[in-house]
């Protein structure tokens, strides 16, 4: 191989590639619960992303222990080495506790522990953080509340109608609403920063 050729290779290897012109998001205006997961996506990036805060799993965890264990004792009712009517106690004990698991035990930590939280953080610059959004079904209004989680009377909140985020083609404006997020979080930082004073 020639030493133009080198050149040519060391050249074209080297070059930086332009980085790819960010996603634009759209959605169907008619669909609220898509409308809801693009503005909840841009918050999450936000907060991990531009903040730097790591989120904490420890509901996802509980989550996921209480379905195993709901699993398990299926299984087992399953795979029972007796027949039937010998091992009714068996079943009754599995299927019993699988129902509680499942059912009541999960959606316990879904309505009182979850609620609307979509992160929570481990870690915040002052405190750490439940970042909560909900969207009611039949109206267009977008609530996102911040949190601290050490003190939950120190929280900022705001209420918009997801009109004015998306056009009329159902394209997200994803810099003005990182802005009004950040013009939250700001107002958040302040609020605490008053309250510990």
């Amino acid at each position: 191989m020639s030493s133009k050729q080198q050149q040519q290779i060391a050249s074209t290897t080297t070059a930086v590639e332009p980085s790819p012109p960010p996603a634009i998001i759209k959605v169907n205006r008619d669909d609220a619960a898509a409308l809801k997961r693009g503005l909840d996506d841009l918050v999450l990036g936000y907060f991990l992303e531009t903040k730097g805060f790591q989120p904490d799993y420890s509901i996802s965890n509980q989550k996921l222990l209480v379905a195993t264990i709901a699993v398990s004792m299926a299984l087992l009712a399953q795979f029972w080495p007796e027949p039937f009517p010998k091992n009714w106690w068996i079943l009754f004990v599995c299927c019993g506790t699988y129902a509680i698991l499942a059912n009541i035990v999960f959606q316990y930590i879904l309505w009182f522990k979850e609620k609307d939280i979509i992160l929570q953080t481990t870690t915040g610059e002052p405190t750490p953080l439940n970042v909560k959004s909900s969207m009611p079904k039949v109206q267009y209004n977008y609530t996102l509340c911040i949190q601290s989680r050490q003190d939950q009377n120190i929280s900022e909140q705001l209420v918009r109608p997801v009109g004015s985020f998306y056009d009329e083609t159902g394209r997200l404006d994803d810099v003005k609403f990182k802005k009004a997020v950040q013009d939250l979080y700001s107002t958040f930082q302040n609020a605490e920063k008053k309250k510990k004073k």
